[in-house]
Order: structure tokens, then C-alpha cells, then sequence
């Protein structure tokens, strides 16, 4: 007998077949004991499917690193264990520890997971991450002493030869504005548009062979390049088919200025002004071969002096070459770092060609702009979203989804370091050319990228022979630290009366019956419908080497109705109560989970027969046939 076999029925399960329809499979009016046999035929009926005799329903990794918080920065506060999924980066564990202490944290990770991050984070929030691969035992942050170093190693590189602007020509925002006033249609946008500027390139033997390209700089080691493609492509949402992997399963999605990731004033550096203006091109997309990359400067002070606006300002300003791509070469993109671009200073009068810069150290507190200039496609795409009005708008960089001031450099910051990311079309995926900015500039003030500590979510049957809408009891939870976990019960789906147990120290989620937590009647139904009912929380204290995993550990339900106890599925059977590592969109009420009718979540079959495949199912939702409120968003 299995351990949650209830005394339901008798059952003539081979004369029906259900996918989830309008009631469980249950008749109150019988006593028979429903065998280990009904319940099988009952699963293989509403799913279509024979779940294999292996699968064990896991979808966690468990394990244990120890960290040691050596990490460059001051005052040392926290040391975490972190995870990169689908677009967000999650806290696993946490603690609070000092410089040079040495920490064990244990970690529960989607089953799959290969890399996970150590981090030190300082008082003021400033974190450090160190990658890591799931069943390593130990960290430490020697990698960030070494980065530091090198960072230092810049000031002392031999500067390359000052360049020489060798052509100059109108930008095509000057040329489509000329037309426009002309009267050509086709440029309608630039109509009395107020661009007035000039683009001035360096000799290609200068830029290629002994310019601004020729500063060797220590390549990204294995590590790092596995952590940058990591984060990168989480970080931006649509950055998944030129690095050949996908870490954002959300691909539909763009960046978007509302996102909080750039705006424009973000998007202007600022010099300190005893330090030459470096930038590392860490990747770069074959499409840049078509592209080149130019920036401008300007003292703010000479804005206010002018009594312009300041995009208005911009649009008069020179634009320099800095780079053509080192990359371009390559079809399908390059992730690497093998040259430093340095920004050169010509001064601030208008130059002509033949000038020849002045340094490489800016005058402090220049801001600095770039631009990308697409002459496949005859557009120029600024960092400065004012400046991308009319090509936002215009030809082929014209997209429903783009507002006229949506910039096309996205910025971003992870361990001291500051990144830009540039897009040079329409798809929004801002990884065609992405900069890691090394020296000369005062740190970006960033939306860096949001950590919480990751949801999990139990979902329970409240009955043997069910429908499988998983909602019966929905039951998140959040490891707080490596003391406390925060549960949530969120829903409930059951008409019979249901207990939670299994969460020691527990006195709030474990008083009362379900129902009566939420103070309605026994017949309602709670955040599996349209009606919002607030979740009930409860934070409780657990010991150091607790897992969401372990069985002991878990939460589980009686259904005092029929006397008997719902756990996490195991090994063979049927999925009574999964365990979800995320913050999960459970069915809507009489909408199974699977199956082949009408299933909430078309991978879990697949996922069902072996527990190799579609591994990441739950981020699959059908629209209309989940729930999607949640606490934790």
C-alpha cells in the first residue's frame, strides 16, 4: 500500500477516461479502498501518458560549498550562493559572515544547473561574484585580486600613437535633414530636424595595425568567459541565438527603457581626468562588420554656456571614430577580450582633416557618447535615446515595439565592473557589440541586476484519484538565510478539510485548517480563480544543512476528510505533490497540469516519461490556464 492510498471507492476505471474534467475522480457515496493499480490507471487516463517507473519527480540539486570571503572589498557583510535562471539571479543561501571568514552554505538549484555564484557582498549592497560548478566544495575570490591588478597594469601600458582624422563627412542624419528640407518624402522625419554634425575617421592602417587597437590585454579565461556568458545573456533579455545557448527562456521578450536596465543619462561617461579612456570589446556579433563604432564628448558647462538643450547640443558635436570591429571577421560572433579601444581627445574646437589628437587623458568631467554608425543600412544609433527620434522611426530601424527615444546601448554593472551593450538594428537583443569599460571614467550609477532569494513552490493532489490541477494546496517558500525560510500558502483548490504539516517551529500555517487560515467557508476555492485572496506567511527557523530536497524537510498535507497524509511524489509514483523551483504559475482550477486534452503546461508530459527531457517545463505556461498572481513578484 502506498503511503497516501486513501479509502475512496470503487472505481470502474476502465469504462472512463478523464483529462481533467469537472470534478476529481471521486464518489463520496462508496467505501472501497482505492488500490495502487487505480491510482496508476487513473494518472495514465487524465495524462495519455505511462510516467516511467525511474522517475523520482526531482527537479533540485542539493549541495554544500565553503566559501571563503576573501573577496576585494570593505566591510564584508553577507557571503551568498547564487544562481542565474531565466532572466533573474537568485539567492539559494546566505549568511552573514566578515573579511577572510570562512563559511559552508548548503543550496538547493534546479535539477540541470551546471555553474552557480559565490558572492561577498559589502555593507552598501556592492557585490562580488566568483563562478563555480555545482559539486565543487570550495570558493574563493583570488580571481577578483587578479582582475584589480590588471586593472592597474593599465596605467602603465604604453600608449599607442595619437591618431590623425584622415576623412570627414556629413552624418546621415545631416544628409536625410538636407533632404528633407529639400522636400524628399522619403526623409520626411528629419524635417527642420536640427542636426548640424560632421563624422571624422582615422586612417584605416592607424585604427587596424598600430592605433588605438594595439594594447594587448590578458584574455578572458575560461571561468570568466562561462560566468560573462552566463549573466550576459540573462541580463539582456532577447541575447540567446549567437552565443549558442539560451539562459532567459522568456526569448519573446526585449529590453525596453522601462525596464529600469538603461536610460539615457546612463548612457554618458564621465571622465576622471588622469587616466586614459579604455574599453574592452568582449563580444562582438558578425553583424558588426557592417558597422563602425564612434563617440563624442562635450564639458557640460559649454552646454549651459550655449543655452541649448542638450541633445539639441549633441547633434552639432563631432563624432570620432574609435574602432572598426577587431571581430568582423567572424561570422558568428566572438566572445573574447584580446584589445583595448582608447578614446583619444582632440580638443574642443571643430577639427578638420589632417588634425591630429592632442592625448589620451581627458580633461575631467568630459561626458563621453557613442554611436554606432550601420552603413549597411545607412542609419547612425545612439547610446542617448534623444538622439534616435527620427531613425527609431525611419526604414528599416523602424519597429512597432520601439519608442522614438529608445536608446540602443544598454549598460550594466556586475563585480565593479560596468559594461555596454549595443544594438545596431531593430531585434532588441543588445548583444551585436558588448564593451567592458576598464579604466578612465567614474563608475556608471546602474540598475544593477535584482537579486532575491528563490521561490519555491509545492503543489499538491489532495486526492488519489484526481484531476491534477496541482492546486489543491500551493504552498511557496523562500530560503531567507541559512537559519530561516519563509512559507506561503498561497492557494487552495480542496473541499475536504486539509492540514499543513511538516514545517517545524511552525504556529501560524499549522494552526488551523486551511480554510479557516484564509477565513472562508470549507466549499471555496482560494487563488485558484479569478477572486484574489492574500496569501497567509509564516517565517520559521531551520538548521544549517536544511534542503528543500530532503524529504524530512519538506511540507506536506492531511486530508482529515479521509484520514490520510499527501507528500512530494517519490520514486514510481504518481505526481500526488511536485516540488517546482521557481516561483510557479500553478493550473487554474479543472486545468490539468499535463495530459494531451487541455494540459496548463504542454512539456510535463514529456518531462513525466523520463526526467531528462523538457527538464525546465514550468517556465512553459499556456496562456489563460495558469494563475499568475503572485507575493513574490
Amino acid at each position: 500500500m502506498k503511503r497516501i492510498a486513501l479509502p475512496l471507492m470503487t472505481f470502474a476505471i476502465s469504462g472512463f477516461f478523464y483529462s481533467c474534467g469537472e470534478k476529481d475522480l471521486y464518489d463520496p457515496n462508496t467505501n472501497q479502498e482505492t488500490t495502487a493499480n487505480d491510482v496508476k490507471e487513473n494518472a495514465r487516463q487524465v495524462f495519455g501518458v505511462d510516467f516511467g517507473a525511474d522517475q523520482d519527480w526531482n527537479m533540485l540539486v542539493n549541495g554544500k560549498v565553503t566559501i571563503k570571503a576573501d573577496a576585494d572589498l570593505d566591510h564584508i557583510a553577507k557571503v551568498r550562493v547564487l544562481s542565474v535562471e531565466n532572466g533573474e539571479i537568485n539567492i539559494l543561501n546566505e549568511t552573514s559572515a566578515q573579511q577572510g571568514q570562512t563559511v559552508e552554505l548548503s543550496y538547493d538549484a534546479p535539477a540541470g544547473t551546471t555553474r552557480l555564484f559565490a558572492a561577498c557582498v559589502a555593507a552598501d549592497g556592492t557585490t562580488l561574484m566568483q563562478g563555480f560548478n555545482v559539486g565543487q566544495t570550495s570558493v574563493s575570490f583570488k580571481s577578483g585580486v587578479v582582475a584589480k591588478a590588471r586593472f592597474r597594469a593599465f596605467e602603465n601600458a604604453a600608449y599607442p600613437e595619437l591618431p590623425v582624422i584622415a576623412s570627414v563627412k556629413k552624418s546621415y542624419n545631416l544628409e536625410y535633414t538636407e533632404k528633407a528640407n529639400r522636400g524628399e518624402a522619403k526623409y520626411a522625419l528629419w524635417k527642420d530636424a536640427t542636426w548640424n554634425d560632421y563624422f571624422y575617421f582615422q586612417d584605416e592602417d592607424n585604427i587596424l595595425k598600430k592605433g588605438l587597437q594595439n594594447i594587448a590585454i590578458d584574455k578572458l579565461s575560461a571561468d570568466e568567459a562561462a560566468d560573462l556568458q552566463t549573466v550576459i545573456s540573462s541580463y539582456l533579455p532577447a541575447a540567446y541565438f549567437k552565443w549558442g545557448q539560451r539562459y532567459n527562456e522568456n526569448f519573446s521578450e526585449s529590453i525596453v527603457p522601462s525596464d529600469g536596465l538603461f536610460v539615457y543619462q546612463n548612457n554618458h561617461l564621465v571622465t576622471v581626468g588622469d587616466a586614459p579612456v579604455r574599453l574592452a570589446p568582449i563580444y562582438m556579433s558578425g553583424e558588426m562588420k557592417n558597422c563602425n563604432l564612434f563617440y563624442y564628448y562635450f564639458k557640460p558647462e559649454d552646454v549651459e554656456a550655449s543655452g541649448m538643450d542638450e541633445a539639441d547640443y549633441i547633434r552639432q558635436l563631432p563624432k570620432y571614430q574609435l574602432a572598426l570591429s577587431p571581430y568582423g571577421d567572424k561570422e558568428h560572433g566572438y566572445l573574447g577580450r584580446e584589445v583595448l579601444y582608447t578614446l583619444a581627445y582632440y580638443g574642443d574646437e571643430t577639427p578638420v582633416k589632417g588634425t591630429k589628437a592632442q592625448t589620451f587623458i581627458f580633461p575631467e568631467g568630459y561626458k563621453i557618447g557613442f554611436v554606432l554608425r550601420n552603413f549597411n543600412r545607412c542609419g547612425e544609433l545612439y547610446g542617448d535615446g534623444r538622439l534616435n527620434t527620427q531613425v527609431n522611426q525611419w526604414n528599416t530601424f523602424a519597429q512597432a515595439n520601439l519608442e522614438p527615444n529608445t536608446s540602443r546601448v544598454a549598460a550594466f554593472g556586475i563585480n565593479n565592473k560596468d559594461y555596454l551593450c549595443f544594438e545596431d538594428g531593430t531585434d532588441q537583443d543588445f548583444d551585436d557589440l558588448i564593451l567592458e569599460i576598464e579604466s578612465g571614467v567614474v563608475p556608471l550609477k546602474l540598475c544593477y541586476m535584482d537579486m532575491r532569494s528563490k521561490v519555491y513552490t509545492f503543489a499538491f493532489e489532495d486526492r488519489e484519484l484526481g484531476d491534477y490541477d496541482m492546486n489543491d494546496i500551493v504552498i511557496k517558500a523562500q530560503r531567507l538565510n541559512d537559519t530561516q525560510v519563509k512559507y506561503s500558502l498561497e492557494a487552495t483548490g480542496a473541499y475536504d478539510e486539509i492540514y499543513i504539516r511538516g514545517l517545524k517551529d511552525a504556529t501560524v500555517l499549522t494552526s488551523k485548517e486551511v480554510h479557516a487560515l484564509f477565513n472562508v467557508p470549507q466549499s471555496t476555492f482560494v487563488n485558484t480563480t479569478a477572486e484574489r485572496y492574500q496569501p497567509i506567511q509564516e517565517i520559521v527557523n531551520v538548521d544549517k544543512n536544511f534542503s528543500f530536497s530532503r524529504p524530512s524537510d519538506q511540507p506536506y498535507i492531511v486530508n482529515q476528510t479521509m484520514g490520510k497524509e499527501i507528500h512530494v511524489s517519490m520514486k514510481g509514483e504518481d505526481p500526488h505533490g511536485i516540488l517546482v523551483p521557481c516561483d510557479w504559475q500553478y493550473p487554474l482550477e479543472k486545468i490539468c497540469v499535463g495530459g494531451v486534452a487541455n494540459p496548463a503546461y504542454k512539456q510535463f508530459n514529456n518531462w513525466g516519461q523520463g526526467n531528462v527531457a523538457s527538464t525546465n517545463w514550468y517556465y512553459y505556461p499556456e496562456a489563460g490556464k495558469v494563475y499568475t498572481q503572485s507575493v513574490f513578484k
